[in-house]
Formats: C-alpha cells, sequence, structure tokens
C-alpha cells in the first residue's frame, strides 16, 4: 500500500496529536514537494506549530518526499482551475506510484477518479485505524471532533454520516 498525502489531512493530524497514528498503518507514507513546501515551508513563516511536527516526521522518514514525473505532471496540469499545484502533485504523484491519493478536496477526489486514481480522505484513516483496532471508535470520534474545533470544515450531514459510520465498524 502506498499512500500519497494532501496538506489538509497532515495539517489535522498534526494539530489533533493524532498524526503519530500514522504509524500504525502497513503502507508507505508520501508527499510530493509542493505539499511539503505548503505545510512545512509556508506554515511555519506563519507560525503553524503543525509545520514542525510534519517536519519532525519527514526527518525521522516516516514520511518520504517523492517528486512525481513530469509526464505525469503534464497529465493533470491543464486543470490549473480546479486544482491547486499540491493537489496537482499529489494526484499525479499516485497515479505515478500506483497508490492511494489521502486527499480532501472533494473536487480534487473527483477528478482523481476520473484519471483512475484512487482517492481517500483524512476519515479514511481513522475508519481504518478503527477497523484495525489500532484506535477506539471513541478515540476516532474524538479525533473528528477535534479536527472539526481545529477549523476542518464539514457539513452537518456529512459528520452525522462519518460517526454512523464510525459506530458501524466491527
Amino acid at each position: 500500500m502506498i499512500f500519497v498525502f494532501d496538506s489538509s489531512p497532515l495539517i489535522y493530524l498534526a494539530r489533533t496529536g493524532a498524526l503519530h497514528l500514522i504509524t500504525k498503518i502497513p503502507a508507505e507514507l508520501t508527499l510530493p514537494p509542493m505539499v511539503y513546501d505548503e505545510v512545512v515551508i509556508k506554515g511555519r513563516e506563519s507560525g503553524y506549530p503543525d509545520a514542525e511536527i510534519v517536519d519532525q516526521f519527514i526527518k525521522n522518514e516516516v514520511f518520504s518526499i517523492v517528486v512525481p514525473d513530469i509526464d505525469k505532471i503534464i497529465k493533470y496540469d491543464g486543470l490549473k482551475r480546479d486544482l491547486h499545484k499540491g493537489e496537482i502533485e499529489v494526484l499525479a504523484l499516485a497515479d505515478q506510484l500506483r497508490g492511494t491519493a489521502i486527499i480532501d478536496d472533494r473536487i480534487a477526489r473527483e477528478i482523481g477518479e476520473m484519471f483512475q486514481v484512487e482517492t481517500r480522505g483524512s476519515f479514511f484513516i481513522l475508519f481504518y485505524l478503527t477497523s484495525k483496532k489500532e484506535i477506539s471508535k471513541d478515540k476516532a470520534i474524538s479525533i473528528v471532533n477535534k479536527m472539526i474545533s481545529e477549523g476542518f470544515r464539514i457539513g452537518i450531514l456529512q459528520y452525522t454520516e462519518i460517526i454512523r459510520l464510525i459506530s458501524q465498524i466491527h
């Protein structure tokens, strides 16, 4: 399994103190340079503590930074109107590595699916960890609530569905 992370999942898992849980997933964890730039470099410039947390995970080789091939970038480059540079690199790298893009933006996920790139969001990580008994349902729900309190945007219908799905995990 290979997971290619976009900025939002890294930021919110770090802000909630849950990024360490990612080490319980048996997957190669990667991110492209634009995501590193957005989360660590720009985050550090803005004084966000999550920038230091993510950088430490990279220094500890939990995450690796991988440059997507130019031909894969070009494949998605025409979608600049709908995607940020980081999202383009995430989809290009997930496509290249035949991995899963961990990306929260709905439009980016839909575009990934159109290009037959598997996409999942931040909550997939919590579903996975809960289903593997790495965290309890209560812990997963607590992290969801912390993400929202840290600014993660989600509608009430989505929230209700996420809580329902976590509650149904066996």
